[in-house]
């Protein structure tokens, strides 16, 4: 990547949402912007764990860009709690306890709860039958002892429909952001701890089958509960597992 090379890449990362360019788009990502989303993928991965340096010369020279485009990257993913500056020390990833973990639980549940109220209320029926199938796919996955990780990425997979059919830009941002930070700190550094047993995957599947119910019924309030109920499982099952190391 060089100063001149601003390409916008597709699909969107979650670090940063794309300027409004007006009433019907969005403007290209800026070379900060690009830089962030780079560095992101790289703390999601795991390449860059918890508490590492992000040294402003060393990463200039890996991605062949200015110090101040550097600076200009971390300081976006500061704003979104991905890193933090320390007096005499630079920016780092950040570590985080599990009060904050719990925090973000809390804060998925909510938004999930919401988006499956509006999907049982705004969702086309076609949308709805393609949630109820997933859901259905993750039933046949965790009866046949699917490992952790494929699970884990046809979860994401119906979690990103539902929080499409509830019909809101504004909401999708805020459960992405929020998610990532969760999936960042338990799921990606815990090697998929949320769904670490077939008994767990068994779980999430006829919580997520309850859930695809409720929306299919068209009933908000039993939608939101069910959603609810589903991210308050997978908190209980990571705080038992970090509990018991």
């Amino acid at each position: 990547m060089t100063e001149a090379d601003a390409t916008p890449r597709t699909p969107r990362s979650p670090s940063t949402p794309r300027r409004r360019a007006d009433a019907g788009g969005y403007s290209p990502q800026s070379l900060p912007e690009q830089v962030a989303d780079k560095l992101l993928q790289a703390i999601l991965d795991g390449e860059i764990p918890s508490g590492a340096r992000l040294p402003e010369i060393a990463l200039a020279e890996e991605y062949k860009v200015s110090r101040a485009t550097i600076r200009d990257a971390l300081a976006q993913l500061e704003r979104h709690h991905f890193v933090e500056k320390l007096p005499r020390f630079g920016c780092r990833v950040i570590e985080v306890d599990m009060a904050e973990i719990a925090e973000l639980y809390e804060l998925r549940a909510m938004l999930l709860g919401l988006a499956s109220s509006r999907a049982a209320r705004l969702a086309s029926q076609e949308d709805i039958d393609q949630f109820v199938e997933a859901t259905h796919h993750l039933r046949i996955l965790a009866d046949n002892d699917a490992s952790a990780t494929i699970y884990k990425r046809e979860v994401l997979s119906a979690q990103a429909l539902l929080i499409a059919m509830s019909n809101s830009k504004w909401l999708s941002d805020m459960y992405q952001l929020i998610s990532n930070q969760s999936l960042w700190r338990v799921m990606v550094r815990g090697k998929s701890v949320v769904f670490g047993s077939k008994e767990r995957r068994q779980q999430s599947a006829t919580d997520w089958t309850t859930l695809a119910r409720t929306v299919a019924e068209r009933d908000p309030t039993a939608s939101e509960a069910a959603a609810r109920a589903l991210i308050g499982a997978s908190w209980d099952y990571v705080r038992e597992q970090r509990s018991g190391k």
